[in-house]
């Protein structure tokens, strides 16, 4: 399976020990956004933010 470019327009809170991956997917849900919230930085001397993705039509996965 072959990752998706990761969107950095929407990202806000920065990831750490207590504000992980769990906590930043479900802040994405409860701000309505479809997709998954990833921790993610455009650069290694950037620190990760927790970035919400829009989920488009082709990206669903079925299960």
């Amino acid at each position: 399976m072959e990752l998706e470019k990761i969107s950095y327009d929407q990202c806000s809170t920065l990831c750490s020990d207590h504000y992980a991956w769990h906590e930043c997917w479900f802040d994405c849900l409860r701000k309505g956004y479809e997709g998954a919230g990833v921790c993610a930085s455009p650069s290694p001397n950037v620190p990760k933010k927790c970035c919400c993705q829009a989920q488009s039509s082709n990206s669903l996965l079925h299960f």
